[in-house]
């Protein structure tokens, strides 16, 4: 759900010949939609466009780098697979049914994961509203459903879930080895980015309405100092969190994960949405190409 995309799969990535020796493989990543990442994305891109045929092609594909290196177990990572496309998933399933799997889900609180999602859809582009219209889209209250999601991923093999904000603070790549077996393994804990500010995203979503295209590295550069985080305002975010507590219930019932769902202090009411004009227009006329 939340994979620690810059953490984990970075981590991972970095220590991959140390596990090959432990006959652990992390197959190779530069195929699918964003080849630069060392995640594999092209599963998840593959079972969106329903494209049976070719996602089998890409497990023979793993399966054959798992014989060539000899090893006896595989890490697969990507955080797309936990969105709520259950029957184009089932093609994934059905590929790896073959094999003997085990789940590993990270899971951050609701609200402070709507918050990282829609930032990190403003910063890809995908996104030209403000974060109430985010929360709004039913397809991202689904995504809330954490309960409903290990429920999914259990009938394929045993699901172990985790509190994000929890390992993260013990070291977010240190905690995956410790769930795969590698405890003993030595390692340097990957570099976390400094999310993107709220301004920023806010600024983002303005920019991707327009339709006309913009320097990211300049409206980063704009906001460098910003360290605004909280969005979703007090009112919003209290009813994101009400509106999740039956399925938290059934996660801390099934997988024993609880969450502090005390609100930020000092977060206004209302959500943060707007921008001084200035700021708008100082960014229209530095960043756009």
């Amino acid at each position: 759900h939340s994979t620690a995309s810059t953490s984990s799969p970075n981590g991972r990535d970095q220590h991959r010949e140390a596990r090959r020796e432990r006959g652990i493989l992390y197959p190779d990543t530069p195929r699918g939609e964003f080849p630069h990442l060392p995640k594999h994305d092209v599963l998840f891109t593959l079972c969106h466009a329903d494209e049976k045929t070719l996602l089998a092609e890409e497990v023979d594909r793993i399966a054959a780098e798992v014989a060539a290196y000899d090893c006896h177990s595989l890490i697969l990572s990507e955080e797309g697979l936990s969105e709520p496309l259950y029957r184009r998933l089932e093609h994934l399933k059905a590929a790896l049914c073959v094999f003997e799997v085990e789940i590993i889900c990270y899971f951050k609180r609701p609200d402070l994961f709507l918050e990282s999602l829609w930032i990190q859809k403003c910063v890809e582009g995908r996104f030209k509203d403000d974060i109430t219209v985010f929360v709004g889209r039913e397809f991202n209250q689904q995504r809330l459903r954490y309960a409903q999601i290990c429920n999914y991923w259990s009938s394929l093999g045993e699901v172990r879930a985790y509190n994000f904000e929890e390992i993260k603070a013990a070291g977010a790549f240190k905690s995956f080895l410790n769930a795969v077996g590698l405890e003993d393994m030595e390692v340097e804990e990957p570099f976390l980015n400094e999310s993107t500010s709220v301004n920023c995203a806010n600024l983002l979503a303005a920019l991707n309405k327009s339709g006309q295209a913009y320097r990211i590295g300049r409206v980063a550069h704009m906001f460098r100092e910003d360290r605004a985080k909280p969005a979703l305002g007090r009112t919003l975010r209290q009813e994101v969190l009400d509106g999740c507590r039956p399925q938290l219930a059934k996660l801390k019932d099934r997988h024993g994960i609880a969450f502090d769902l005390t609100l930020p202090e000092g977060e206004a009411d209302a959500p943060r949405t707007e921008l001084p004009p200035d700021v708008v227009a100082r960014a229209f006329e530095e960043a756009l190409t």
